[in-house]
């Protein structure tokens, strides 16, 4: 593990030099949980990117923007009640954000043994209580967009295709029963490109899904080549304002191409 966050502190400090653009006028960002304790950072992050003139938009208004547009786009990944309790600073900022929510720890048919194995899967060590159908319901009523992240966050590519259908298009109908609206949205898991495919490209929208999110970081300098393919970057609420800014300014397409690998780490 040592050896490995050596190599991408090299890799990243080699890019920062190298690789370093100005901030891209369309932003697309993602976050996980969001502690209580983490709201004084999103907040900074906000204002900042306000006070540079970016205008914070939903999923659609994102795919919509143009190339000069300033616009930023929030989302959130995996399946946490904080962001429940995030309600009234959302509101505050004026951000509507993109819940891409993993189905399977909804509500109590989860039990325990199950929940333990998710959170570990996608390696979250707070708080690990997951939103209440009700929760979900409110998020959605109070102007935020519900997309699907799969039932239990396992890496699509690994499974076969029969097994697609309980993990996105039985997530999609779950979600779609709770919130009675379409869900037309989803982020995959683990956001890397090895982690997807262009079966399940199309496999999801033969399904009525109309956008993807990926989650590569370093992409946010990718040219539009599909307007329903999203590049964001994860924005880590550990890491001070600069280093995540510095992160979104790092090119590291090429990187990724030849490695499969980001280039930030």
């Amino acid at each position: 593990m040592v050896v490995k966050r050596s190599i991408f502190s090299v890799v990243r400090g080699t890019h920062r030099v190298l690789a370093r653009r100005r901030l891209p006028n369309r932003l697309a960002l993602y976050f996980h949980d969001l502690p209580e304790c983490s709201w004084p950072r999103f907040r900074e992050a906000v204002t900042f990117f306000r006070d540079r003139g970016y205008r914070f938009v939903d999923i659609r208004q994102f795919v919509a923007s143009v190339p000069g547009d300033r616009v930023a786009w929030i989302s959130f990944d995996d399946n946490h009640a904080v962001w429940w309790r995030a309600l009234a600073l959302f509101d505050a900022l004026d951000v509507r954000a993109s819940f891409f929510v993993n189905s399977g720890p909804l509500g109590p048919a989860a039990c325990p043994k199950a929940l333990c194995a998710y959170y570990d899967r996608i390696d979250h060590h707070g708080e690990r209580v997951p939103l209440s159908v009700e929760q979900m319901v409110d998020l959605a009523h109070a102007g935020h967009t519900v997309g699907c992240h799969s039932a239990w966050h396992h890496p699509l590519t690994g499974l076969c295709a029969t097994r697609w259908q309980d993990e996105i298009a039985g997530s999609k109908a779950r979600l779609e029963d709770i919130i009675a609206a379409p869900v037309e949205d989803l982020a995959f898991p683990y956001g890397m490109r090895r982690f997807f495919s262009a079966p399940l490209a199309d496999y999801c929208r033969s399904i009525g899904i109309a956008r993807i999110a990926y989650g590569i970081p370093g992409f946010q300098h990718e040219p539009r080549v599909d307007p329903l393919m999203i590049h964001r970057t994860r924005w880590l609420l550990e890491n001070d304002l600069d280093r995540n800014v510095e992160d979104l300014c790092i090119d590291g397409r090429l990187f990724e191409r030849f490695t499969g690998r980001s280039a930030i780490g």
